[in-house]
């Protein structure tokens, strides 16, 4: 396989052959007029490419960093395989870890599964509001577009509850089954603000009533 470097070298030279070629073959008065204008040779970029660090040299091709060979053997190995090479154990005695380690995702997977209907079906039952609790989850697992709920304001407006109640609840649902904080909810220093803010009216109104 031809090297990278030496192709390249022999395209610049032939490059630049071919540009002493034509300035040489324009009158002296434009010579002089383009190496006036910086035009004194061929515009070639030798160790460097378009595109890189002004500070690194040769092209990132050619890198070993760049390189990236595939242990197919070590893709195709299997975890009973790694744990026979670390820590020199029979193939039965491999097979029976992975056995029970499996078993023990499969129970613990099981269990949290578990934890999360009961969890569910339990604020479910325990509401007087089902319709506020079901928007609540829909907002906190981020699936109320899909369910065709729209921001929380648009279903405040289609219902009648309120902004806060709904999103009371889904931060609620975010609590109780460990949910990433979606989009429609405010931050919790954000939201801890705003129930301030709500408590201090809240006191005013009845003080003033």
């Amino acid at each position: 396989m031809d090297d990278y470097g030496e192709r390249q070298g022999a395209m610049d030279a032939a490059y630049e052959g071919e540009f002493e070629r034509w300035f040489s073959s324009l009158p002296p008065a434009e010579q002089d007029r383009l190496r006036a204008e910086g035009v004194s040779g061929p515009a070639t970029d030798g160790d460097r490419v378009n595109g890189q660090n002004p500070m690194q040299t040769k092209d990132a091709a050619e890198k070993p960093q760049s390189s990236e060979e595939v242990d197919f053997a070590a893709a195709a190995d299997t975890l009973a395989d790694l744990l026979c090479e670390q820590f020199d154990l029979t193939e039965g005695q491999a097979a029976g870890i992975v056995d029970w380690h499996q078993a023990q995702l499969d129970s613990d997977a099981l269990a949290f599964q578990a934890t999360l209907f009961q969890r569910l079906i339990g604020a479910f039952l325990a509401t007087s509001n089902p319709r506020v609790e079901a928007a609540g989850l829909a907002f906190a697992a981020n699936l109320a577009a899909l369910n065709g709920l729209g921001s929380m304001r648009q279903f405040s407006r289609e219902t009648g509850i309120s902004v806060a109640t709904v999103s009371k609840s889904a931060r609620r649902w975010r609590a109780n089954l460990n949910l990433p904080r979606s989009p429609h909810m405010k931050s919790d220093a954000a939201a801890e603000k705003y129930s301030q803010v709500q408590k201090r009216n809240h006191w005013r109104r009845r003080n003033s009533a």
